[in-house]
């Protein structure tokens, strides 16, 4: 089996990357058996038009998590990150609730909320494999 986390590959981002970006991505993770998108929390309009019907799981997962967020045991899933300064381990990913096999990940904003997923990952011991020509 194979997944993909696609982050933040949304309608309201169409205008930061080019034109061919959401066809070749589209392209890209047809062959994988899990697509899962990582939506931000904001009114995003869901994922790219061209790769919706796609997409096995949606979840939310955003950006500027900070500590004093959380409270109690889940304090201690928020970590620091290279992305933004602290990101957020979701449940899904701490309790491993999915089968996901071999790791992939693509999206948008490489030195920010891709990177807290990568941070994200690597907190948990996931392996992973960046899908290269798939992020902007």
């Amino acid at each position: 089996m194979k997944t993909v986390f696609v982050v933040h590959c949304e309608e309201l981002f169409r205008n930061n990357v080019p034109p061919d970006f959401p066809g070749r991505v589209a392209e890209l993770i047809k062959g994988f058996d899990q697509v899962i998108s990582l939506e931000s929390m904001l009114d995003s309009n869901g994922p790219l038009e061209e790769f919706h019907h796609l997409i096995s799981r949606t979840w939310d997962w955003g950006w500027g998590y900070d500590p004093d967020m959380f409270e109690g045991a889940e304090l201690d899933w928020c970590i620091e990150s290279s992305g933004h300064q602290y990101t957020w381990v979701p449940p899904e990913v701490r309790e491993r609730a999915w089968q996901w096999g071999e790791v992939w990940v693509a999206g948008i904003f490489m030195g920010e909320c891709l990177q807290d997923w990568c941070d994200v990952l690597d907190n948990v011991g996931i392996e992973y494999n960046l899908l290269r020509e798939a992020i902007h």
